[in-house]
Formats: C-alpha cells, structure tokens, sequence
C-alpha cells in the first residue's frame, strides 16, 4: 500500500517538475522576443513622430509585444482614452511604451 503511494506521489513529482521547466523555457523565449522588439524599437524610435497614426508607428518599429487602453479622468468630467502599444521588456533599457489620443501618437516612454 505505502509503496503505491509512494510511486503516486513521485510520478506527481515529476509531471510538476516538468511542468514547470516547461513553463521557464516558454517564459525565457518570450522574454528573449521582447527583448529584440524593444532593440529593434530603441534602433528605430527617432523615425517616429508625434502625431503619427498607429498604423504608421507600427510600420516603422513592426508589431508591438503588447497593447492596451488607458482612461483618465480630469476635474471637469472629461474622460480621455489613450491607446497604448509596448516594446520590450522592463529587464532592459529598451522597454517603450507609445500612447495615442484620437488616433494621433502623443506620448513615448522609455524604460
């Protein structure tokens, strides 16, 4: 009886450990991607412009690693939207983030 246990436990040992190592080398490839987006922007930033569209910061530095949208709030009620693109990782100083207001590129971020 102990010895079944035992040998459950260790083959759930192992599919854990497994997984895991799985998990890192999917995570370091991931990394590594955002890490040569965020040179390949850092290489190319200069190229672009505010007031630029999206599609055309996107054409200059290619696809971005992420995207999303923030909203803000001012005293006056207003409410604006900023879409935002990202290159690079924070592990390096290649991590940018580039914000659009009504289509118009009006912010870039280094990291």
């Amino acid at each position: 009886m102990w010895k079944a246990i035992k040998i459950i436990c260790l083959i759930f040992l192992v599919i854990c450990l497994g997984g895991c190592a799985a998990a890192m080398i999917s995570l370091g490839k991931a990394v590594d991607t955002a890490d040569k987006t965020g040179a390949r922007a850092s290489a190319n930033i200069n190229q672009v412009h505010f007031g630029m569209s999206k599609d055309e910061v996107i054409s200059i530095l290619g696809k971005p690693d992420d995207n999303g949208q923030h909203s803000e709030s001012s005293f006056m009620g207003d409410t604006t939207t900023e879409d935002c693109i990202y290159y690079g990782t924070l592990s390096t100083n290649d991590s940018w983030q580039l914000c659009f207001t009504d289509g118009q590129l009006d912010s870039k971020n280094r990291w």
